[in-house]
């Protein structure tokens, strides 16, 4: 039914300019014109009724040739129709050509200016923030001097340009832009009191709120969220208010204000105000539940994101979302981050096996797509050259027909001689002209596959190795425990940090009946040698463990194992420990490792005497050294790598040794935990901002008897 209309609409669009009047007068042409663009603009209501897309696009075409439309208008509705499409390269290759147009009354003006607050848009959506500066900017002064617009469009554009100052770091101009944003929405929202328009104004400002999440800057957050609250409030009292979208703005202020909370170190506020979140409609559906997964991670409350996260392919799959690259970065990676830190190994590893298949799936879609597009739209450039020439030949023609038959044969002869003669001029200039314009375009077209060829190839380069490297940080964190024994009388906590992406250290325990295995090591090197390395040295540390060697066997068959056609020449210092947990006697084998630190602030910390040994993997048969320790029950020991006390601070100044050990022995702690996470607050100071040097990992261990 939809097709039928719109085919009768064309037919009375086309007859309607058919029969246009003679020209009666000033007033009686106005009359006409505000006729006409009333019934175009009925027409373009009834174009984008049907569901049909290539209809749509049809209708438009028809539309413009017509002369309903004007060109820009066109190239405008085209451009809306790509955005729901989602093809973002099509709609910014309209809106683009939109703003080329040549402005013929006021309503294309206006057209003009919501056009570029769509291109500001599509900018920002790729990211393209000096774009979207620059074009806002110059769309706003247009608008300022020429006394048209309208107060949402100016609130559009302004509230682009200040995401786009934020995301450059321009912190003090995005605040200023993002109040002016605020203050023409507002007069919208004054001037129209409709359901709508008060959604719409309400939105912008919580979207606002959210640009300022997204960049971290969590203390700007709480102020716009009041705002937010104010608006929700007075929408509320509407007498036909949503009262699912006020439970929807409800839900999300509660939420926002507890990631500022939890972010801001308060994390009993931040729970409380979760669980006013979770009372919500929207607490319970599935955006919310996804949602809530910003506020669980940064808690720490893995178990609850990890359940969360379990509906995130029923959500994919509602939402229409394909695993692209950006999505599989945005949606699956934090599903493989929480299921990890919960513990659940085995749902990590099934998380991060999808990465992994979607990965190259993804790739070859996007290269496809992109390489589509591009042949389309120089497609498009191409036809419409060649329709132009047809119509130049066209007209030609209907013009000379029309004079032989209007003039006698002589003046037909004489007329037809020099139509020719202009004709042919007129036709090798527009031939010339046409075959510049098509040289100039193809070698902008080759100049410009040639540039997005190689920036393509660098960009899937780069973001291929920093997706590889994230899945592997992943992974490498998987493989150490971040899940500790909780037995009365062992306090038992462990961190390790990458300088890198993938690091070389670890760190590993296993209890077998009362006795527990740990240790500590430090592969030579960073990155992804050392990370590879790492993984080796743990999977032989527990399988040695479970066959309760002791400490001073299992280094040896370690070094057996990694020295074995080791052409790289890589090694592991490692601290190798067994402690009786009935007894705290402690059977250790040191290999070129850092000395632990035995005892704390109770009865002075030191550094534990011992043999060095030579590191693991260096020399085949090399000897290593057991050695043993009465107890260790009631005295602390921390175990760490060298990370730790050679920290450089910017003027490459180490923590160092004798730092560590005063901190130890001056500070009291109730807990390992506390060790380890007061320490690691201890090095950052030292730091003052400068990159790590080194991978950093600490053991701290206490057993009470």
């Amino acid at each position: 039914m939809k097709r039928i209309e719109l085919y009768i609409a064309l037919a009375m669009l086309l007859m309607a300019i058919a029969c246009k009047p003679d020209k009666q007068g000033e007033a009686t042409a106005d009359t006409a014109r505000n006729d006409v663009e009333t019934r175009s603009d009925k027409l373009v209501n009834k174009v984008f009724d049907t569901p049909d897309v290539e209809m749509r696009l049809a209708g438009i075409d028809s539309l413009e040739k017509a002369g309903a439309i004007t060109p820009l208008r066109a190239d405008f509705l085209r451009g809306g129709v790509y955005y729901e499409l989602e093809k973002p390269r099509f709609e910014e290759f309209y809106y683009k050509r939109a703003l080329e147009h040549k402005v013929t009354s006021k309503d294309d003006r206006d057209t003009r200016f919501t056009a570029a607050a769509a291109l500001s848009s599509v900018y920002m959506m790729k990211a393209d923030y000096e774009d979207a500066l620059r074009l806002g900017l110059s769309i706003i002064d247009e608008m300022k001097q020429t006394h048209q617009g309208s107060d949402i469009v100016m609130a559009k554009l302004y509230n682009s340009i200040g995401c786009a100052q934020l995301s450059l770091g321009r912190v003090a101009e995005a605040e200023g832009s993002f109040e002016l944003a605020y203050d023409y929405g507002q007069r919208q929202a004054a001037a129209d009191t409709r359901r709508g328009t008060q959604e719409s104004v309400a939105n912008d400002v919580c979207n606002i709120a959210i640009y300022y999440l997204n960049v971290h800057r969590y203390k700007d957050v709480p102020r716009w969220l009041n705002r937010v609250e104010t608006l929700t409030d007075r929408y509320a009292k509407l007498p036909d208010a949503d009262p699912d979208y006020v439970d929807d703005l409800r839900g999300r202020l509660y939420l926002y204000r507890a990631v500022v909370l939890q972010h801001g170190k308060f994390p009993k506020e931040a729970a409380q105000s979760y669980s006013q979140f979770q009372k919500t409609k929207f607490g319970k559906s599935l955006d919310g539940l996804y949602d809530a997964t910003d506020y669980l991670m940064p808690a720490r409350r893995y178990n609850e994101a990890a359940d969360n996260f379990k509906l995130l392919d029923r959500m994919l799959e509602e939402w229409g979302i394909v695993l692209s690259l950006d999505n599989i970065q945005q949606y699956m990676f934090p599903k493989f981050r929480a299921n990890a830190e919960a513990g659940r190994k085995d749902s990590a590893i099934a998380a991060g096996t999808r990465i992994l298949e979607a990965l190259d799936t993804a790739i070859m879609a996007q290269k496809r797509s992109d390489a589509a597009e591009l042949a389309t739209i120089y497609d498009t450039q191409q036809k419409e050259m060649e329709i132009a020439r047809q119509q130049a030949q066209i007209a030609g023609k209907d013009y000379q027909l029309s004079k032989e038959r209007n003039i006698s044969l002589l003046a037909a002869l004489i007329l037809l001689s020099v139509f020719f003669v202009a004709y042919i001029i007129y036709r090798r200039i527009t031939m010339k002209r046409l075959a510049k314009a098509h040289t100039q375009l193809e070698a902008a077209h080759t100049e410009l596959q040639t540039a997005y060829n190689q920036l393509e190839e660098t960009t899937t380069a780069k973001q291929r190795i920093e997706s590889e490297l994230r899945i592997a940080r992943n992974i490498q964190m998987s493989m150490v425990p971040n899940q500790f024994l909780q037995m009365e009388g062992l306090d038992l906590y462990a961190s390790m940090m990458p300088a890198r992406d993938v690091g070389g250290d670890l760190y590993d325990y296993l209890l077998q009946g009362d006795n527990l295995y740990f240790c500590v090591g430090d592969v030579s090197g960073k990155g992804v040698p050392a990370s590879l390395l790492m993984a080796q040295a743990i999977r032989l540390f527990r399988a040695l463990a479970k066959q309760q060697m002791m400490p001073v066997n299992i280094a040896t068959r370690l070094n057996d194992e990694l020295s074995e056609n080791n052409e790289s020449g890589m090694f592991v210092t490692m601290f190798i420990g067994l402690v009786n947990l009935t007894t705290g006697h402690l059977d250790f084998c040191n290999c070129g490792h850092n000395a632990p630190v035995i005892g704390g602030d109770a009865d002075g910390g030191h550094f534990l005497e011992m043999s060095s040994n030579t590191p693991i993997g260096l020399w085949p048969e090399a000897v290593f050294v057991g050695e043993e320790i009465d107890t260790i029950a009631n005295r602390p020991l921390f175990v760490y790598t060298d990370g730790l006390n050679e920290a450089e601070n910017p003027m490459q100044q180490q923590f160092g040794d004798d730092r560590l050990l005063e901190f130890l022995r001056n500070t009291h702690f109730d807990t390992a935990q506390q060790v380890i996470e007061a320490l690691e607050a201890e090095v950052e100071t030292h730091r003052n901002g400068a990159e790590p040097n080194d991978d950093l990992t600490m053991m701290c261990l206490n057993l009470k008897l």
